[in-house]
């Protein structure tokens, strides 16, 4: 059962749509890579508690986010082009840290 992903600084570009199969993962940090999306099969991690998408090339989140019930820490800093879902106000308000 995996827990915690880390995949920093590996020059990823895109990530695989089976990334939300992984429902017992509860934090995934994904700083320091080539992304410029999230696919929308993050709604499928539910006991996600971090998520550290920072310092990549992100021009768009997915309103999945929204959907993740656990999600205390989302790290969007040093993005590139970053445009933030109207639903980002929704995280704000179930207490979870929103760092931009």
């Amino acid at each position: 059962m995996l827990r915690y992903l880390g995949a920093t600084d590996n020059l990823l570009n895109r990530l695989p749509e089976h990334l939300g199969g992984l429902v017992s993962l509860r934090e995934l940090h994904l700083r320091g890579n080539q992304l410029s999306a999230l696919p929308d099969s993050v709604r499928g991690l539910g006991e996600l508690r971090m998520l550290n998408p920072r310092e990549n090339l992100r021009t768009e989140l997915p309103d999945a986010l929204r959907r993740l019930p656990r999600l205390h820490t989302l790290d969007l800093r040093w993005n590139k082009r970053l445009r933030l879902p109207e639903s980002l106000g929704e995280l704000e308000k179930r207490c979870c840290y929103v760092l931009l």
